[in-house]
């Protein structure tokens, strides 16, 4: 798995496209894990200080990474709150089962500048014949 395909990854993760138990793969967990540490990032933090405003995050949970986010009550369902991991698991804060520290997304790698083409070197006459 490329390391272009996690970044893709942590940028469909931050937005709403979401596909959950993504993560629950051990070859991305294990890519993920090789591309934080190829990358400046936040040092982990305790999940107490992770946001609750449904960012989704890199979670240490039960010797793994994986993506979290806040789940909260939206009305119209009966969802548990608490830490959602990528795939159905909600744990209550505070649960010694749940996360234990976080960091955020890395943000997605800078596009690739397109080369710029080939220019033709042939000459036209004025009279349109090329040389």
């Amino acid at each position: 798995m490329s390391d272009l395909y996690v970044s893709t990854l942590c940028s469909w993760m931050k937005s709403d496209i979401f596909a959950p138990g993504i993560c629950t793969n051990p070859s991305m967990t294990e890519a993920v894990q090789r591309m934080t540490g190829n990358l400046q990032m936040s040092e982990w933090q305790p999940i107490s200080t992770a946001p609750k405003d449904g960012t989704r995050f890199l979670a240490w949970h039960k010797d793994r990474v994986d993506f979290f986010h806040w789940q909260h009550l939206n009305g119209s369902c009966d969802a548990p709150v608490g830490w959602r991991d990528s795939f159905i698991y909600v744990y209550p804060e505070g649960d010694s089962n749940g996360p234990s520290h976080w960091m955020p997304l890395p943000d997605a790698p800078p596009k690739p500048i397109e080369p710029e083409p080939e220019r033709d070197t042939k000459t036209i006459d004025m009279f349109g014949t090329s040389e």
